[in-house]
C-alpha cells in the first residue's frame, strides 16, 4: 500500500484540486467536493438560467483535458 503522506501522493492531489479550480475559475460553483478521482460541482441557478450553466459546467469539464 502506498505511503498516504507521500509528497508525490500530495502534490499529485494538490495539481488535481487546482486543476479543477482552474477549469471553473470564470464562474465558480457553489460547491465543489473532491470525491477521490471524480468532481461534484453544484450552481444554483434559476430555470432560466438552467442552459447557461449547462453551458458553463460542459466547458469548464472539457477545458480539464487542456489544463
Amino acid at each position: 500500500m502506498p505511503n498516504i503522506e507521500s509528497p508525490y501522493t500530495c502534490g499529485l492531489m494538490n495539481a488535481f484540486h487546482h486543476t479543477v479550480q482552474n477549469a471553473f475559475f470564470k464562474y465558480p460553483p457553489e460547491l465543489i467536493k473532491f470525491l477521490g478521482d471524480g468532481v461534484l460541482a453544484i450552481w444554483e441557478t434559476s430555470g432560466g438560467n438552467r442552459q447557461v450553466a449547462i453551458d458553463i459546467c460542459v466547458t469548464g469539464s472539457l477545458s480539464l483535458n487542456n489544463n
